[in-house]
């Protein structure tokens, strides 16, 4: 049996978004209490990586500064004031 692509399948799992990288926040290890230098690649808002300050990206990726804020990957802020504008 011949094997045959699925065009329709191949354009689907192509990321339409430009990629981000956030570079050289402050990423704090809730674990370890502590926080170190990283930068985070973002691909269709998801965290596809995590590493070392100046880790390779795609040559396109957006590249956002960060080294004065701390980051924390999942973090939800759920604390919102929405009624001040209803």
């Amino acid at each position: 049996m011949q094997e045959r692509s699925n065009p329709t399948l191949s354009i689907a799992i192509k990321s339409i978004a430009r990629p981000k990288v956030i570079r050289g926040g402050c990423l704090l290890d809730a674990c370890q209490h502590r926080g170190e230098a990283a930068d985070i690649l973002v691909v269709d808002d998801l965290i596809c990586e995590i590493g070392p300050p100046g880790m390779e990206v795609p040559a396109d990726s957006e590249v956002i500064p960060a080294s004065d804020k701390l980051l924390i990957p999942g973090l939800i802020n759920a604390h919102t004031h929405s009624h001040y504008t209803l």
